[in-house]
């Protein structure tokens, strides 16, 4: 397979949507886009490459939120990306952190207890069954990256692989965060958050 550059494949898709009459003249504002990446880089001030690239993908994938919805996002996701791909972590994620959470206990790990204390800001904008889904993803995303560090493949034949790949995607999470109860209140949109959920699970 003959791989292309960036520029080329840019160019390509380009002259394809010129041929179709395309012309889209909307941009997103870099105020908004200052804002989060301001906002997001007080919770992780060590991180501003991470901080910078998740306000980047909040700011296109979701223009439609209030502003104030896409910076709590856009905390949540960096405070989970400051932790993936590392190959040794200094604290276990998962050392006591399911009782340290039914005590009402702070949780040891730095990012982690950071996540979980921004919590209430980003799920008082979701319904009951989204706040569900936002908070099963962070403690899936902690338990696929603490077994993705142990560089176990799984055995061969096994679904291991899409198993995890499933838990730290991130998919209905990145659904659910569409769907403020204030402009999609659940009583009204369960069916719809659910299946697109479902849609978005691999």
């Amino acid at each position: 397979m003959e791989f292309i550059s960036s520029t080329e494949l840019s160019t390509i898709l380009v002259d394809f949507l010129d041929r179709f009459g395309y012309n889209d003249q909307a941009s997103l504002s870099s105020h908004d886009l200052q804002a989060i990446y301001d906002y997001t880089l007080k919770f992780l001030p060590e991180e501003e490459g991470i901080v910078r690239s998740l306000s980047e993908y909040v700011h296109c994938t979701f223009p439609f939120l209030p502003l104030e919805i896409r910076k709590a996002v856009a905390v949540y996701d960096s405070f989970q990306m400051s932790v993936d791909d590392i190959p040794v972590e200094e604290h276990d994620s998962l050392y006591e952190l399911c009782l340290r959470l039914s005590e009402r206990r702070e949780i040891e790990h730095p990012a982690w207890k950071g996540l979980f204390a921004f919590f209430p800001t980003i799920l008082q904008y979701y319904g009951p069954y989204a706040q569900t889904t936002i908070f099963r993803g962070a403690v899936e995303f902690i338990q696929a990256t603490s077994v993705e560090r142990t560089l176990f493949k799984g055995y061969v034949g096994s679904n291991y692989p899409s198993y995890i790949r499933r838990m730290s995607a991130q998919g209905p999470v990145q659904a659910a965060i569409c769907f403020p109860e204030s402009e999609f209140p659940q009583d009204e949109y369960l069916p719809i958050i659910v299946s697109l959920e479902a849609e978005l699970e691999f």
